[in-house]
């Protein structure tokens, strides 16, 4: 069984090339939107899957936020081993308090049964203009590169209701972003992540198809 390790500061730097690996195996049938290994330091938390050799064989990057580790790009080596990790972990890691993320395809199935962040929430976690939809629960926001994508936020953002999705109200009109008053410190992304970060944690829900 692989051993997960967090790495953070510069010691993601040893790891880099390897993660840089595991990234182009991982993304190459549904592209390959960062173009350099440089990119994936934008993410300051990454927890590893260490096989018994100490070599990573699995990976998911997190960045730090006032709400918690918003999760973001993650892959593995190609292994049926590691594929399996992978998946194992996308079931459970919402679980864990702080943890949360933007899930869509076949991520948003492997995390069924994980908390909800109702959509009318959603503006105050990501500082972004949201649409939400009927349900309470999905919502679209435009992706530069992709138009208008449709996404869910599960998970437990700290300080932001989280439930399941029957008690999700519906919003009468798109959600806001925060002011700079309003948001006093507390935007998730108060260094933006690249646009090339943003389509690729996008693709990243299509990783895991029914032939994986």
């Amino acid at each position: 069984m692989a051993k997960a390790v967090w790495v953070r500061g510069g010691e993601r730097k040893d790891y880099m090339d390897a993660v840089w690996a595991m990234y182009k195996t991982s993304y190459a049938k549904i592209g390959l939107h960062v173009s350099s290994a440089s990119g994936l330091m934008e993410y300051d938390s990454w927890e590893l899957f260490m096989d018994d050799e100490g070599k990573p064989i699995a990976f998911n990057l997190y960045k730090s936020t006032p709400f918690g580790l918003k999760t973001g790009l993650l892959g593995s080596d190609g292994s049926s081993e590691a594929k399996s990790i992978i998946k194992s972990h996308i079931k459970s890691r919402y679980s864990r308090s702080g943890v949360y993320g933007e899930v869509s395809h076949a991520v948003e199935k492997l995390s069924e049964g994980a908390p909800v962040v109702c959509a009318i929430n959603v503006p105050t976690v990501l500082n972004k203009t949201i649409v939400p939809m009927d349900d309470g629960v999905h919502y679209q926001r435009s992706l530069q590169g992709l138009g208008m994508v449709t996404k869910k936020m599960i998970g437990s953002p700290r300080g932001v209701p989280s439930g399941s999705a029957g008690m999700c109200p519906v919003p009468e009109t798109p959600g806001q972003p925060l002011t700079p008053e309003q948001a006093g410190g507390r935007t998730a992304d108060q260094s933006h992540l690249s646009v090339e970060l943003e389509m690729a944690e996008h693709a990243a829900c299509q990783l895991f198809g029914d032939d994986d």
